[in-house]
């Protein structure tokens, strides 16, 4: 039963009876109660018990590290008897992914591509134990080859298992790009269209959940720019270099105006 100061809830403590069945010589009898005593410290963490009135357990609040407990019992005519157990604290709750869609176009590279990172789909991920900072952004639930986690290579996925890949497999959209300094993978699309997107969230314990996101990847004709350049009286100026600029790796643009000051172009821009 559980005890609270001198008092009894006349409730059996679900903890002890799963102790019993780990303990079977040791018979739970009437009006036993459970003495909880704090655990061993352990390095890099602490064990405190609980504040408030009929508290009937520790907390243990260093994740991943074992934990000695003594469980002492004592009856009503004094018999007492006791046992140890190993307890770990372990995170088993996956992330809360937040998403948001994106909408980009192919790059003007032969062939076509363009390539989109997991994080880039973020949009405030969040853990009760990772922080923000250090989660994981996969696509398609395809962790990293864990054992090179820290190192940037390119992977893919076979029988479920994470092997290595290679570059040339990685820019025809057949494997993913890990990056150890975004915490992220990187995947390589080729034709234009309309994708469902499975982006995956992972924390430090490599729990992991998803969200679905859509990703519009325009053709690669872009976006067509044109303009006059005139003076004050509307004569149009030729040979003057119009420069568009964007924050994309192929930028900065430019065109050279016509002789009534018309310039036109094709420009691919991510939006």
């Amino acid at each position: 039963m559980y005890r609270r100061g001198d008092q009894y809830d006349r409730r059996l403590n679900p903890t002890w009876v799963a102790l019993q069945n780990q303990h079977p010589n040791l018979p739970l009898a009437d009006l036993v109660y459970v003495t909880y005593i704090k655990p061993t410290a352990a390095s890099g963490g602490t064990a405190k018990l609980p504040v408030g009135t009929g508290a009937t357990a520790f907390i243990l609040n260093a994740e991943n590290i074992s934990h000695k407990v003594t469980w002492k019992v004592t009856d009503g005519c004094g018999n007492v008897d006791q046992c140890e157990s190993t307890v770990m604290v372990v995170d088993k709750k996956a992330p809360t992914p937040y998403c948001v869609s994106v909408s980009t176009a192919l790059m003007q590279t032969n062939p076509q591509m363009v390539e989109l990172w997991a994080r880039d789909f973020d949009k405030g991920a969040f853990d009760n134990c990772t922080p923000q900072s250090k989660l994981y952004f996969t696509f398609d639930g395809a962790a990293p080859i864990y054992s090179r986690v820290n190192e940037e290579h390119f992977y893919k996925v076979v029988g479920g298992v994470s092997v290595n890949a290679t570059a040339a497999e990685y820019a025809q959209g057949k494997a993913y790009r890990w990056l150890p300094t975004s915490r992220s993978a990187g995947f390589v699309w080729t034709a234009a269209g309309d994708y469902n997107v499975q982006v995956s969230v992972w924390d430090e314990a490599w729990n992991t959940d998803y969200c679905t996101v859509i990703l519009s990847v325009r053709g690669g004709n872009g976006s067509r720019v044109s303009g006059t350049v005139a003076t004050a009286s509307g004569q149009g100026v030729n040979d003057v270099t119009v420069v568009l600029a964007a924050n994309v790796p192929e930028y900065p643009k430019s065109s050279q105006t016509v002789l009534s000051g018309i310039y036109v172009d094709n420009y691919t821009l991510i939006t």
